[in-house]
């Protein structure tokens, strides 16, 4: 080989190598370029979302539920852990809770697991128990129970507190639909773009594009869409199970949007409907009133001032009988007993009577 041709040959190879790593280079390069890019799409599609949220969420979404009353110690545990049936007067489900939160329809109807009680019974004391007792962190018997009816799919819990004192949203079927399904893309945001198509547009949250969506609302006929898309476990939904618990059907004021009809009536047979799913449980609580107990069946009906002798018993016994035991050492233990019986039986159930009573007993003491 003459020599000329030897330097060409190794110029050649200098250029290969040459374009070797500028290849490699490009290659890192563009491959840096494609995951910024995704990046990016990612934190679009995040704050797309964010933006849905937040036109779902009202002021004090969450304030009922953080003021009711937390349960005195061992108070509803026992009822909602409990393998036997409580039979009382008039109680008349015919399945415990612990099991009904594990069935599925082919082994129970497919109705709502009604609550009810007079006035200041306890209910959403009571609700507020299970609603701890089924949050996604939370590892009580209650979450496993629905876990096994969730038969290996996603299950996503939501809850709604109506309480008549509050803004309008608080009291009215709006709040309901908006409440629970910000509840819902909370736990899988995933769920975001189908549930609002119109509303999925990522790129218009790039800067530079973004434009004022500050002032721009959601009707609520596209929120009532989007909740029975999911609901009905279209797309991604299709694979996830719904539990929905709502506190204090009594209490909502306002149905305007109510496909069933702008009536208690309307609400208690639309939530009805939704649970003829196999894909939805719901678990509900009212007072004592016709569009819900002619609604919803007995047999899942738990009518809870019934049966709460012994939980009132607590009470009285952990905040009265301390107070009577210091004031009246001397007092034999029988006639103490005697009294807080008489609190316990005159209270029929009714925990706010209870309260009540313990607090003038507590000023005629200190007097």
């Amino acid at each position: 080989m003459r020599g000329d041709d030897s330097q060409h040959i190794n110029d050649i190879r200098k250029i290969l190598d040459d374009l070797g790593e500028t290849s490699q280079r490009n290659f890192r390069n563009l491959e840096s370029l494609v995951n910024s890019l995704r990046l990016s799409e990612t934190v679009l599609e995040e704050r797309n979302r964010a933006w849905i949220l937040d036109k779902l969420y009202f002021d004090s979404m969450d304030a009922r539920r953080e003021s009711v009353d937390n349960a005195e110690t061992n108070t509803f545990q026992w009822w909602i852990d409990s393998d036997h049936i409580t039979n009382y007067n008039d109680c008349t489900y015919e399945v415990t809770f612990k099991d009904w939160l594990a069935s599925g329809r082919e082994e129970l109807l497919p109705n709502p697991f009604h609550i009810v009680g007079k006035p200041g019974s306890g209910k959403s004391t009571l609700m507020k128990l299970i609603d701890k007792a089924i949050r996604p962190d939370s590892n009580q018997a209650s979450r496993i129970q629905l876990k096994k009816w969730a038969n290996g799919n996603q299950l996503i819990t939501a809850t709604f507190y109506a309480w008549k004192a509050g803004n309008r949203y608080q009291r009215s079927f709006q709040g309901l639909i908006r409440t629970l399904l910000h509840s819902i893309l909370e736990q899988s945001p995933v769920l975001t773009g189908m549930a609002f198509p119109s509303r999925w547009k990522p790129g218009d949250f790039a800067p530079g594009r973004q434009r004022d969506l500050r002032s721009s609302e959601i009707p609520f006929d596209e929120i009532l869409e989007a909740f029975n898309r999911i609901r009905s476990g279209q797309g991604q939904a299709k694979d996830m199970r719904f539990f929905f618990l709502i506190d204090g059907l009594d209490e909502l004021e306002d149905y305007n949007g109510c496909p069933n009809g702008s009536t208690g009536f309307g609400v208690a047979e639309l939530i009805w409907s939704w649970v003829r799913q196999e894909n939805v449980k719901a678990c509900v609580s009212s007072r004592e009133q016709n569009p819900f107990m002619n609604t919803f069946p007995a047999e899942l009906r738990l009518r809870l001032h019934m049966i709460t002798y012994k939980d009132v018993e607590t009470l009285v016994e952990n905040r009265l009988m301390p107070r009577l035991r210091k004031n009246f050492p001397s007092t034999p233990q029988e006639h103490l007993q005697k009294l807080t019986r008489s609190v316990v039986e005159k209270a029929e159930g009714v925990f706010l009577w209870v309260i009540l009573t313990i607090i003038e007993l507590w000023h005629g003491l200190d007097d």
